[in-house]
């Protein structure tokens, strides 16, 4: 995530956690619908 372009990302980690929520939230009201929130999810390293 960051606030515009040419611009980097926060180092914080910050933008990883909001989409860690968002798609946790995505993927709890559509459990039926993986299409919705599984291009998000990442195994590994």
């Amino acid at each position: 995530m960051t606030p515009g372009p040419g611009s980097r990302p926060d180092p914080s980690g910050a933008g990883a956690q909001e989409r860690h929520a968002v798609v946790s939230e995505v993927r709890d009201a559509f459990p039926h619908i993986p299409s919705l929130w599984a291009a998000y999810l990442h195994a590994g390293a």
